[in-house]
This record gives structure tokens, sequence and C-alpha cells, in this order.
């Protein structure tokens, strides 16, 4: 086996990368996003309290212009956004409706390698989101792939590592409770 070239790799998929974050499922092993589940709430977005994180203040557009065309869509009554920062880096926000306060995503958007989508074994892009969140839960799943090697025929070793982060709502942090990592060969077109 050989090491496979990163730089090459890279390159050629975050030209096909769109990192957004859309809640749909996404399923890991044993992590159930109804194992989490809380209520969603109804009542008015509050104003965003800009004083609430340094994030706010330093991304104040994107998370402005994100809180007002977005629905909840974490943990009963956040809006989680996140924009890119270069070349394989992401980073993201969420604010609290109820109470217009901000909280960075910091904890569950730290991985292991730089940001990448997965792929299945056929080299299709797997559609999967690289953070997955639903409105009525408070699971926060991480998603990423690495490109390790390549084999003799060609196909590059992805290893896929998926982290499930629940919120504590009380101690206002995200505690991790699951790390699945998993690996194959994969050919990439």
């Amino acid at each position: 086996m050989k090491k496979f070239n990163h730089i090459k790799l890279g390159a050629s998929t975050l030209a096909l990368l769109s990192i957004t974050l859309i809640s749909h499922a996404q399923s890991a092993k044993d992590i159930s996003f109804d194992s989490y589940q809380v209520t969603v709430s109804k009542n008015k977005k509050a104003p965003i309290k800009y004083n609430s994180h340094p994030l706010a203040k330093q991304f104040k557009s994107v998370i402005t212009d994100n809180y007002q065309s977005k629905n909840i869509n974490f943990a009963g009554h956040y809006i989680v956004t996140t924009w890119g920062c270069g070349s394989s880096c992401e980073q993201g926000a969420m604010v609290d409706t109820r109470t217009g306060k901000v909280y960075s995503l910091e904890i569950p958007m730290t991985t292991e390698h730089p940001l990448a989508g997965c792929y299945f074994a056929n080299g299709e892009q797997d559609p999967s989101d690289i953070y997955t969140t639903k409105a009525n839960s408070r699971l926060f799943l991480n998603t990423n792939c690495n490109f390790t090697e390549e084999d003799d025929e060609g196909r590059v070793k992805q290893e896929k590592i998926v982290k499930a982060y629940v919120w504590n709502e009380s101690r206002k942090k995200f505690q991790l409770i699951k790390t699945q990592k998993s690996s194959m060969y994969i050919q990439l077109n």
C-alpha cells in the first residue's frame, strides 16, 4: 500500500462539497434523535443579544441573516448556523430563540482531521451532512471522513468518524456521548 496524496484528494473533494447545515435524518448505530426529544417552542423569537458571546459581534451578519430566515432547528428553541472559515474549516453558533443569547458550537465542531464529506464504496458522495440536528431533539451529530491511503487497485481508504453530542440545557454545554469509527476502501472517479 502507498500513502495517499491528501492535497490531490482535498482539492477534488472540496470542489464537490457544499457544507451546509440541513436538518434531516442521519443514522448511526445505537444513536437516536428520539432518545433526546424535546418540545419545539412556538414563541416569537427574542432579539439577538450581541454582547452574549464574542462570536455574535464578530459574525453578526451571518448569524443575524440565518436567525431571521431559519426556523428552530435544534433542541426545541435554538437556531444553529454554520459558516465556512477557509478550506476544510467550518465554524458555527446557535441562538436561543427564547432569550436571544448566542452560544458557540466549538465542541461539537471539533474534528480529528480536516472537514470532509463521506463517500459510498462506489465513489458516490454520501448526501448526509457533516452536522445534523433536529428541531425536536438535543442530539447533535458530527460526521467526518478522512482519507488515508490508496491500495493496489486505486481505491482510497476512508475512515468515517461519527461523534454524537447531547446538549445539556441546564449547564449550557455539549456532552460527547458516543464516538463511532468505521473504515472502508472506496473508488473515487
